[in-house]
């Protein structure tokens, strides 16, 4: 670990940290100090940026099918003139005189999968490998799902689960900065989109062990980038120089709530001209640093200094200790060894190359604030929805040929030979009274004429509608969802077990997604609980839940930070409705069997109303014990006193 004695804390921006030394030079050239190099990083992450044009182009497409807009795939059309042109197939069926109808079954299968995550909720714990730290980890766990809950991290979750369905990745930001309304610095955690991140190629571990360099695109505004960036006036005029051309008359472009308003389609610009765009790059490097082993206090740390300087600091300490009678040889020193570091460094730029910010990672976790899961497979990424479009394209197209179909098919047409209209009579008026209610026409066949016939023909194909249904089954075994985890009743004569055990097979096909993101959730509560670790002084844990002790309630920093030297593990603990149900009958069979009293089973349990039951009880029980002493104290009261020995 570096050793940094300046405790770096985010402010009010996105940023990690702030040097307290600002950068010298005479306006905006304070931030082009290392011109060369920030033009390799930017360089770098529009190349890393770029690279990934495939994958948001699939995760746009996977997003149009989710929305419904799923006749946007461009087409080839030839006119009557000859020339051909693309054009999309809501456009082509439109010209054909019909409505590009569609059925989105994507969507409910991705609420499905969504709401069966929300109702088998989960939350991090930490977990300590010894014994003794048992109530440090309940701690630890109870500041944490504190933490998790300001944030809402249960919704931000389940629309990352969404991202991840849509895109096969779930890409966080762990960070510490001023929360407004809370008046404090406190743990931030924030959705990335897919359109904004950037990172290296070549990965092929599951594990994200190969990321080497790693940010994302923000846009804000030119105060909120003062506020994060300034260390002073002069800075704050030399941001505004940087960034001249917001025009606050214009609070913002596009379409609002559509992802044409929140989506990157270029590096250098925003797609809003009154934000300023600025570029959070992370890149793992190294250097060689010195390897410090101090006998004074037994600490090994690699520290920013000289070999010089560790030298001088040995000449002190023997002149001191020999001053004291204490012989050179027995004097403990430090003792430094070169040693090839690596490291995460960050840098904010702008597209013109200035560095508003850069220095290395502040966090004890030593690693970049990402936290990320990728559904790869051999190198490659895509979401679960990308496995149902072929189904979703083949309804829709079973769907129009169908209504293509009805508008060509005869409808009860009417042929009526020439010789069959009376003399008295026009086909108008022939037609006006077969469509009578009770009409009359007097016909007069000649020899060999037919009578009038009318043609009704079946519109639909029958075997079509086999084929929707097909592929609608198609969608649902790949998907994994199926009726019973949908809620659809049950047919006639299927057990309610044979009923449960289709839902958990339904849930079992899932599982493989489920547990990837709760991969995503495990490495980002890491850091997190890193983070608290580091920062956060002695507080009360005021919405700490009753299922935790009272010493967990309060949380104490000098105890929280002594444990960095032992394991601790995030596991994602059930919270679901039907396993605190399984708690409850256990603690109450406890009860049966005395092994618990009432008050303790009611003091853990998740009844509704075990709380007010609890003092009820409590308050009664004091009730007959204040009952009691009266009654005792009465009937002292009421004896009359013994005599003496000598009284008598």
């Amino acid at each position: 670990m570096i050793l940094d004695t300046e405790k770096l804390k985010i402010r009010r921006g996105v940023l990690p940290g702030k040097k307290t030394t600002p950068k010298q030079g005479a306006g905006t050239d304070r931030f082009y100090e290392k011109r060369a190099d920030n033009k390799r990083v930017l360089d770098i992450a529009m190349k890393y940026w770029m690279d990934l044009a495939d994958w948001r182009a699939r995760n746009y497409r996977n997003f149009m099918y989710l929305r419904g807009r799923q006749w946007h795939e461009l087409v080839a059309y030839t006119d009557r003139d000859g020339r051909t042109f693309q054009m999309t197939e809501e456009d082509y069926i439109k010209t054909q005189g019909k409505i590009p109808f569609k059925q989105n079954l994507i969507r409910p299968i991705v609420k499905k999968i969504v709401s069966q995550y929300r109702s088998n909720p989960s939350k991090s714990m930490a977990i300590a490998r010894s014994k003794e730290n048992s109530s440090k980890s309940e701690m630890l766990t109870t500041m944490l799902q504190a933490e998790l809950d300001v944030n809402e991290s249960s919704e931000l979750d389940a629309r990352n689960l969404e991202n991840y369905l849509i895109s096969g990745a779930a890409i966080g930001k762990v960070g510490y900065k001023y929360i407004a309304t809370l008046n404090r610095e406190s743990l931030f955690l924030d959705n990335i989109s897919q359109d904004r991140i950037f990172f290296n190629s070549g990965i092929k571990d599951s594990r994200l062990k190969e990321i080497n360099f790693i940010g994302d695109i923000i846009d804000a505004t030119r105060d909120d980038i003062i506020a994060a960036f300034a260390m002073n006036k002069d800075d704050e005029e030399a941001i505004k120089q940087l960034f001249n051309t917001q025009n606050s008359a214009y609070p913002g472009t596009g379409q609002s709530l559509s992802k044409e308003d929140t989506s990157v389609t270029d590096f250098m610009i925003p797609r809003d001209m009154n934000l300023c765009r600025i570029y959070e790059c992370w890149e793992y490097k190294a250097e060689w640093r010195l390897y410090v082993h101090d006998y004074y206090d037994g600490t090994r740390q690699v520290l920013k200094t000289t070999k010089a300087q560790i030298d001088e600091i040995n000449r002190q300490r023997i002149v001191y200790y020999a001053q004291n009678g204490v012989p050179a040889d027995e004097v403990p020193l430090m003792v430094a060894t070169e040693k090839y570091e690596q490291f995460w460094y960050v840098k904010y730029l702008t597209p013109t190359g200035a560095c508003l910010f850069e220095g290395e990672t502040p966090y004890q976790h030593e690693e970049h604030p990402y936290a990320m899961s990728l559904a790869i497979v051999n190198g490659e990424v895509w979401g679960a929805i990308e496995d149902m479009i072929d189904q979703q394209r083949f309804i829709n197209r079973l769907i129009i040929a169908q209504e293509f179909a009805r508008s060509a098919a005869a409808k009860g047409v009417l042929l009526v030979p020439e010789e069959a209209i009376p003399d008295d009579m026009t086909i108008e008026d022939f037609a006006e009274e077969w469509t009578k209610y009770n009409g009359v026409i007097k016909i007069k066949l000649k020899q060999g004429a037919q009578a009038p016939t009318q043609i009704v023909a079946r519109a639909i194909d029958p075997d079509s509608n086999a084929s929707i249904q097909m592929q609608m089954d198609f969608m649902m075994r790949t998907s994994g969802v199926g009726d019973a985890i949908q809620g659809i009743s049950a047919k006639a004569g299927v057990s309610g077990t044979l009923y449960a055990q289709e839902a958990q097979n339904s849930a079992t096909n899932n599982i493989d997604v489920t547990e990837s993101y709760n991969a995503y959730k495990k490495r980002r509560d890491k850091k997190s609980l890193s983070i608290i670790r580091q920062y956060y002084e002695d507080r009360i844990i005021t919405i700490a839940g009753k299922a935790y002790s009272n010493e967990a309630q309060m949380y104490k920093a000098s105890e929280a930070k002594a444990m960095k030297d032992i394991d601790i593990n995030i596991v994602q603990g059930a919270d679901s409705p039907v396993f605190r149900s399984m708690i409850d009958d256990q603690l109450f069979k406890w009860v049966d069997t005395n092994k618990i009293d009432i008050e303790t089973a009611l003091a853990h349990c998740s009844i509704p109303f075990a709380d007010n039951l609890l003092a009820d009880i409590q308050r009664k029980r004091k009730e007959a014990e204040e009952a009691m002493a009266q009654q005792q104290q009465s009937q002292m009261q009421a004896q009359p006193p013994q005599q003496s020995p000598v009284q008598q």
